[in-house]
C-alpha cells in the first residue's frame, strides 16, 4: 500500500472549523461504544472526550500515523 501523506493529515487536522462543524452535525449520534476508521492524525479523537462514550477503538493503515495514534492516545482508546 502506497505510504498516505502526511501532510494531507496534518493540513486537516489544523482545519479546526471543519472539524466542529463536522462533529456539531454527528455529535447526537456520537455515543457508546466508538469506532473510528482511518483516524489519520486522530483530529476528532482529540475531541472525543467531550462527548459522552463508553469507549473508542481506531483503526489506521497507515504507518506511521498509526504509530503516532497508538502514542498520543493508548490511554484514551480501548485499542488500536
Amino acid at each position: 500500500m502506497k505510504k498516505y501523506p502526511s501532510i494531507a493529515t496534518h493540513r486537516f487536522d489544523s482545519a479546526t472549523f471543519n472539524i466542529k462543524y463536522l462533529l456539531y452535525l454527528c455529535k447526537k449520534h456520537i455515543t457508546g461504544k466508538v469506532l473510528d476508521v482511518g483516524a489519520g492524525c486522530g483530529s476528532f479523537t482529540k475531541i472525543y472526550s467531550n462527548f459522552n462514550i463508553s469507549s473508542i477503538t481506531l483503526t489506521e493503515v497507515d504507518k506511521e500515523n498509526f504509530y503516532n495514534l497508538k502514542k498520543n492516545f493508548k490511554k484514551k482508546c480501548q485499542s488500536l
